[in-house]
């Protein structure tokens, strides 16, 4: 999307000056490459379940990415990013606040990048839910 515009700027007691604005907003363009994650039959509190999940950035830009684990879900407790397994993306920061733990991840402009995601069920039951991985501001 192309921006081309002017700004008029008043200056008192002199004339106004017309400022040109150009700009071209890209929007990221992100997709999972899996069509889902499947971690099979896993102990409850054993060994984690890890299994690789591929982004692709299919934009021009770098885009920031998160991964947001409310503490009053299962998933704060069972799901985590165990390890970044690419060059093409990097570990930014981990926030947490009093409800909210924030995996902050970066992708580089058009690439694909893995990384392994792990799970340690609490009990004995069928899960099911849905990658909590956002665009922030988007």
């Amino acid at each position: 999307m192309n921006l081309d515009s002017t700004i008029q700027i008043l200056i008192r007691g002199s004339k106004s000056i017309d400022l040109p604005v150009k700009a071209n907003v890209i929007l990221p363009q992100v997709q999972i490459e899996n069509e889902g994650i499947d971690f099979g039959s896993i102990p409850v509190e054993g060994n984690p379940a890890q299994k690789e999940v591929t982004l692709i950035n299919e934009s021009n830009i770098q885009v920031d990415l998160e991964l947001r684990l409310q503490y009053d879900t299962f998933l704060a407790k069972s799901l985590k990013l165990s390890s970044v397994c690419d060059s093409n993306l990097t570990l930014v920061e981990i926030k947490e606040s009093k409800n909210l733990k924030t995996v902050c991840l970066r992708i580089n402009p058009k690439c694909k990048a893995n990384f392994l995601l792990e799970f340690i069920p609490e009990t004995a039951e069928d899960y099911e839910f849905y990658l909590p991985l956002f665009i922030p501001n988007a």
